[in-house]
């Protein structure tokens, strides 16, 4: 757990002497082409500043390796301790970690792989994010409906404490879309470095907003299963430890709010990262979502979450479309496979998903620290 304090053909990473892994050629990634600008119920993608598709070039913060011999594998919680390893040597100059084609069978060899990795796992609570339980700190990734792209986005950086964090493992893919692109803070922090929209977010901070409904009045983004908790007074105490205020509706709904920085600095590196959800917290990206087609009229205020700076002072449509497309043309193309795991360092990579079509996309995550 973090406290918020204020190209080549292959994959040039650091191995030990001894290893079981190999690099990838960038071939292997069958890396997909996406569109991006115009593309149905993605907030924002409508500007002219859109990429037209995601960039299909490797970023040099992303590593991709994958077994020698995949035939002849250790033990899951021995791979998941080679895996770390490497992490561990790239960690300084990488912070995308794909490792391709893992030979597991079911959750419970997931959970082997997780403890192998002897990570300190985070418990999910106060997220603003549509997931579901699946195992010990195991969950889906998204609840959200099939039609909507997910922009990239830091997981809880709206929050005083965060992961450092995240593992996504693939246990089935879309038959048509439900890509992964991976975005880089510092890529996005060297497109908005000299913008006034990057000095006034440093400056005024970022108030996040959220409404949640009472499971009987709705069922989705309760605040039952945001806390985790059927009782009002133990959500409480989450608020209280992430420094939120809130508000009880008379229907039991909730609403609350919190500031925090829109940046942040690298436990490691000591740099300062751009480190937020200040346009994936939008409430644009609610009105993009075709299940509020019929709820346009609302304040912005009032959709499920939204975001302002600090102060109060409403972030102007042309800031969030600056900062959408320096994000999105920062983005790289990339498509979980089944056996696929990627690690990211959650203050340094943002990930994402695109809307899909047919299949089953199961995508497991694990947050750790």
């Amino acid at each position: 757990m973090l406290v918020r304090r204020i190209t080549g053909k292959q994959f040039k990473t650091t191995f030990p002497t001894r290893t079981i892994f190999t690099e990838l050629e960038q071939k292997e990634l069958n890396q997909p082409r996406i569109k991006c600008r115009n593309r149905p119920y993605l907030a924002g993608a409508k500007s002219d500043k859109f990429p037209e598709y995601i960039s299909m070039s490797v970023n040099k913060y992303f590593s991709g390796i994958k077994l020698k011999d995949p035939k002849n594998t250790p033990h899951m919680k021995d791979i998941a301790l080679e895996f770390r390893k490497h992490i561990d040597e790239n960690l300084k100059t990488h912070s995308a970690f794909l490792l391709k084609g893992l030979p597991t069978n079911g959750v419970d060899e997931i959970q082997d792989f997780i403890s192998g990795m002897e990570y300190k796992s985070f418990y999910y609570d106060a997220g603003n994010a549509a997931r579901s339980s699946v195992g010990e700190y195991l969950y889906t990734a998204s609840d959200e409906p099939k039609d909507v792209s997910i922009e990239p986005h830091n997981e809880m950086a709206y929050l005083e404490t965060f992961p450092s964090k995240i593992m996504f493992y693939c246990a089935s893919a879309a038959d048509y879309g439900g890509d992964s692109p991976v975005v880089f803070n510092r890529d996005i922090k060297k497109s908005l470095d000299t913008s006034d929209v990057y000095e006034k977010m440093n400056k005024k901070k970022i108030r996040y907003i959220r409404n949640l409904s009472h499971e009987k009045n709705s069922p989705y983004l309760t605040w039952q299963e945001t806390f985790k908790t059927k009782s009002e007074e133990k959500a409480e105490k989450v608020m209280q430890r992430e420094n939120m205020d809130w508000e009880w509706q008379h229907n039991g709904d909730l609403s609350l709010w919190n500031t925090v920085s829109a940046t942040t600095q690298h436990p490691v590196t000591k740099e300062e990262i751009w480190f937020n959800q200040v346009t994936a917290a939008h409430s644009s990206y609610y009105k993009d979502m075709s299940i509020n087609v019929n709820n346009q009229h609302l304040p912005a205020n009032q959709f499920p979450l939204h975001t302002c700076y600090g102060d109060g002072e409403e972030i102007t449509d042309e800031e969030v479309d600056e900062i959408r497309s320096a994000t999105w043309s920062n983005a790289m193309s990339l498509k979980l496979q089944p056996g696929d795991v990627l690690l990211l360092d959650n203050l340094l990579a943002l990930h994402s998903r695109m809307s899909y079509e047919g299949g089953e996309r199961k995508i497991l995550v694990n947050l750790s620290y």
